[in-house]
């Protein structure tokens, strides 16, 4: 073992080794063999492979031969557990990096005190636990950092590339759920926020927001949609939200993803809703329905509360302009997603035209 500088004033423990003759040693195994059974902070930063040490005439070790390693170049070890995962995503998603590895080192990635305090703000968000940017200055490394928070306890077996990469595909579109979860963090009348991918129908993945209003808080879906609307792409809106008195916590006090409940996309029959009042509005429920594949649809739900995405809004804009002959945009639905905003926005006059022939509340337009 040795000391070397990464940077000025930036000293990282080294270990060099000699395999034994005709073994093959493989440095990311022996890096994850001494983190599983010491401390991080003895764990070395690189390792060196040698065919020989380099000796003095007496046979001792030279030390200022030891070559100095590339502390760049450390091969990237992919996340043990949950926590690591998140941080993985969250460390590559903040350093505009394809992927990040538990060992790599924030600051020799391009981190900055700025970037620091950007990290800690989405992790608070993700992993619901108090991360507060100097940490980085103590625990640089994924693997750190997780330790220091209590959520890097390696589990087996390691989690695979795809299930730790910073983006997901959701609807066509490369989504960052961390992302999504600091903006609504920042939400006025927020206190706490969590971002999900579930898939609660086969193939039909959505993303849902879950948060903890402040005390006192009159906030609304409404608010909530309205303010990300403003922040984000259309794309990366939740589909569903919900309201939560506490985010369920695991016993060791960090997210339990698996508690998250999954959103109710349907009112109860208990709710009274106002039905259709025109024709116009009745073909309006049934392409609602027929879209987000529901036995029916009234006239004051909304459509992403339902499950709408952007890429369903896109089906619905097509069969709206086919049924009613008109010219629609996308963000109109985003602006009005209920049937009764949409049939006023129309008007009156569209709504009593005779539907474009073939259309039905099942076939839009004479398609499916």
């Amino acid at each position: 073992m040795d000391a070397r500088e990464a940077r000025a004033g930036d000293l990282r423990l080294v270990g060099y080794l000699v395999p034994d003759r005709d073994a093959s040693v493989d440095p990311v195994e022996v890096r994850t063999y001494v983190r599983d059974r010491l401390p991080e902070y003895t764990v070395p930063s690189a390792l060196v492979v040698l065919d020989a040490f380099p000796l003095v005439p007496n046979g001792k070790l030279c030390r200022h031969r030891l070559p100095t390693p590339d502390f760049t170049a450390v091969a990237v070890r992919p996340p043990r557990t949950p926590g690591e995962q998140t941080l993985c995503a969250l460390f590559a998603e903040v350093l505009r990096r394809p992927e990040v590895g538990i060992d790599d080192d924030f600051f020799d990635l391009g981190g900055s005190p700025e970037l620091a305090v950007e990290l800690a703000r989405r992790a608070r968000a993700e992993l619901s636990t108090d991360v507060r940017p100097a940490l980085l200055s103590r625990a640089p490394t994924v693997a750190g950092l997780a330790q220091l928070l209590g959520v890097g306890r390696p589990v087996r077996p390691p989690l695979g590339p795809k299930r730790w990469r910073s983006k997901v595909k959701i609807g066509g579109h490369a989504i960052a759920p961390c992302e999504v979860a600091a903006t609504l963090m920042a939400t006025p009348g927020v206190k706490q926020a969590v971002v999900a991918v579930r898939e609660d129908r086969p193939g039909d993945r959505k993303l849902v927001g879950y948060l903890v209003p402040a005390d006192d808080s009159t906030l609304s879906l409404a608010d909530v949609r309205g303010y990300l609307t403003g922040q984000l792409p259309d794309h990366m809106v939740p589909s569903a939200f919900v309201f939560l008195d506490t985010v369920p916590l695991n016993e060791k006090g960090t997210l339990d993803r698996p508690a998250l409940p999954a959103p109710d996309h349907h009112l109860s029959a208990a709710d009274s809703l106002p039905t259709a009042r025109t024709p116009g509005e009745e073909l309006l429920c049934g392409l609602f329905a027929e879209v987000l594949d529901l036995p029916e649809v009234e006239v004051d739900q909304d459509f992403f509360e339902l499950g709408g995405n952007s890429l369903l809004a896109i089906r619905l804009t097509n069969r709206i302009r086919a049924a009613f002959g008109v010219t629609m945009e996308v963000k109109e639905v985003f602006e009005d997603p209920t049937v009764a905003a949409l049939a006023r926005r129309l008007g009156d006059e569209t709504l009593l035209r005779p539907p474009a022939r073939g259309t039905s509340a099942g076939e839009p337009g004479g398609r499916h």
